[in-house]
């Protein structure tokens, strides 16, 4: 059975994102930024109660793919045809362009968010295996800490060193693969954990979060954003987002309860369970409508891009529901172009 909670901030963290891509105003823009540590965490919650034992690594990682790279470049192909013979002068793009998007390596942009959940994909098992083997929440989440503290250690003293050439190209793997498994390795851990120690990750998170920013503004007159801190990811913008993730999973139920007592829990629902290509398809409208103001763009862009995917999912299962197709087809069909 689906834990309705883990769809509804699946649901909040992509609207999060969608609405970063609009340039919203500098508060409310720092306001939503916890949407990418938040579907992080949510991945590791699902991981932990989906992931099947025994599974052989080298299977684990083509389903891995092809859930989550596949989709990508079939829409990139669909996306770059658009672009250049229908809207030619909405983007500039070259081939050097082109080449990046498909290996989510900057490009076009917005597929960086892939390359992460491919990174924090490979060392999933891993992870799980410790979250397994660690009795311990106090402990789990103590060396968790303490591994935070290496990570930006490490990201201090690397960050000279990665703005540009081979080390910046390595980065995006390194300094990526370790911060965000952080999160997911956190992710893992939630079901287990009891309200004291959820209270505890909460007060840790915020008062990490205080102290950063008292810290980083002593060296400024102005605001300091976590979202100067998030290409590579620091503790400072981190626990920010796991401040809001704790604070957003205690009222969940009755987020959970509110939303459908009026009457949109099937549309909300429906987007958090096909994120992927909600996702995908924003792109689109985000590439093409005008900045004419932040939350018309928004509205715009999250609607067209939801009534999209709801048209391809009926389209799919047209297609699968085809006797005369073999089963193997029809579920990799599925898991392309839903989800």
């Amino acid at each position: 059975m689906r834990d309705k909670r883990i769809d509804l901030l699946r649901f909040i963290g992509l609207s999060m994102i969608i609405l970063a891509h609009v340039s919203p105003p500098d508060l409310i823009m720092q306001i939503r930024n916890f949407d990418v540590p938040l579907m992080v965490i949510i991945s590791g919650i699902s991981f932990a109660i989906s992931f099947k034992k025994g599974e052989a690594f080298t299977l684990y990682v083509w389903k891995r793919f092809k859930r989550l790279v596949l989709p990508v470049w079939a829409f990139l192909s669909i996306f770059f045809l658009l672009m250049t013979q229908i809207f030619p002068n909405s983007i500039n793009l070259d081939l050097g362009t082109i080449v990046k998007s498909y290996l989510l390596y900057d490009g076009i942009g917005y597929v960086w968010i892939i390359r992460v959940f491919i990174l924090v994909a490979l060392v999933s098992p891993l992870l799980y295996l410790w979250n397994q083997r660690e009795k311990s929440n106090v402990r789990y989440l103590a060396i968790l800490a303490l591994l935070a503290i290496a990570y930006e250690l490490f990201r201090y003293y690397s960050m000279p060193y990665i703005g540009e050439g081979k080390l910046r190209l390595l980065s995006l793997v390194s300094h990526y693969e370790l911060a965000y498994s952080l999160l997911f390795a956190f992710g893992l851990r939630i079901y287990q954990l009891k309200k004291p120690e959820m209270v505890g990750t909460f007060v840790v998170a915020i008062a990490t979060f205080i102290i950063c920013r008292w810290y980083l503004q002593s060296f400024t007159e102005s605001s300091v954003s976590t979202q100067d801190y998030k290409y590579p990811p620091s503790m400072y913008y981190f626990s920010y987002s796991i401040f809001i993730f704790a604070l957003l999973w205690s009222v969940s139920d009755k987020i959970v309860a509110l939303v459908e007592s009026i009457k949109i829990s099937n549309a909300v629902f429906f987007i958090a369970q096909n994120s992927i290509w909600v996702y995908l398809w924003h792109i689109v409208f985000i590439t093409l409508l005008p900045d004419n103001g932040y939350l018309e763009k928004y509205l715009i862009t999250y609607i067209s891009a939801a009534l999209i995917t709801y048209i391809q999912t009926r389209i799919v299962n047209l297609i699968i529901n085809q006797q005369s197709l073999p089963k193997g087809l029809k579920k990799n069909i599925r898991i392309v172009f839903t989800g």
